[in-house]
């Protein structure tokens, strides 16, 4: 039976001198796994289609049982090409990727999350002009939509609403339950800490349009505790082995900006 379906390449991996068996996360069927036959030959058609990180309609030869679906064709959608110009932008892109890839069951569609995921892919390789905010606020919404969102409006334990306590030092949060702890409540516990500064660009990124997300300014100490907090709570819902190379690499680069910039600056 042939199948038509809207994907994002994750993951390509070589088979046989011409072959390729690659992943996807497909808008139809969720994450698959394919082969396509032949692909690698040297003035192939297709191999510059089922790039990582693209957006393809695929023509499937689908067989019951089969645990690879063979391509019988594919076009090119979206390229996204201005991940490709971009350092920031690519590593931002491939995190996306790289999070679909780790966190999606096999043959689970789910058209919401394809599309989000597509539009953001889109916002880091056009005019964001700071596309690793996009990657926090994709994670985010991975979590939330995986039904394990957090709730920062109010202290879990005494109920004082999130404003009468968001500029003090002690606040935590569970991991698990994805709740928040006023200073009050917090002391003595092993929840993971929040400083003020990172409860209110949580609290923005929760409430924000991914427009506004890649317009917003972020310190680079809050960019790095935001990529351990979402570490932690991807870690905690969606996979226990779970270790994206895209959070850790968007914190080395954002470690090696700031050496460039303070060596720029004490040279003038």
């Amino acid at each position: 039976m042939d199948r038509r379906v809207q994907a994002l390449i994750l993951r390509r991996i070589p088979y046989g001198d011409t072959s390729l068996v690659f992943h996807v996360f497909s808008r139809e069927a969720g994450r698959l796994g394919l082969m396509a036959k032949g692909v690698r030959r040297p003035k192939s058609r297709l191999d510059p289609v089922l790039q990582s990180g693209q957006l393809v309609e695929l023509q499937l030869l689908v067989r019951e049982g089969r645990e690879l679906q063979l391509v019988k064709d594919a076009d090119l959608l979206e390229d996204f090409r201005g991940l490709r110009e971009d350092y920031a932008r690519l590593i931002s892109g491939l995190t996306v990727v790289e999070a679909l890839e780790r966190t999606q069951l096999p043959d689970q569609p789910d058209p919401v999350l394809f599309d989000t995921a597509v539009a953001t892919l889109a916002l880091m390789a056009g005019p964001s002009p700071r596309p690793q905010n996009l990657v926090y606020w994709f994670l985010l919404f991975l979590l939330t939509h995986s039904g394990y969102g957090l709730d920062l409006e109010a202290c879990s334990v005494c109920g004082r609403p999130w404003d009468e306590f968001r500029q003090r030092d002690g606040g935590g949060l569970d991991p698990g339950e994805g709740r928040a702890r006023c200073p009050d409540c917090r002391p003595g516990r092993e929840e993971t800490g929040l400083p003020p500064a990172l409860w209110r660009v949580l609290h923005f990124l929760l409430h924000a349009a991914p427009e506004e997300v890649g317009r917003r300014e972020i310190t680079p100490t809050t960019r790095h505790l935001l990529g351990t907090l979402l570490d932690v709570l991807l870690k905690a819902h969606m996979a226990p082995q779970l270790d994206l190379q895209g959070l850790r690499q968007a914190a080395e680069l954002e470690c090696s900006t700031n050496v460039r910039e303070k060596h720029g600056s004490e040279e003038s």
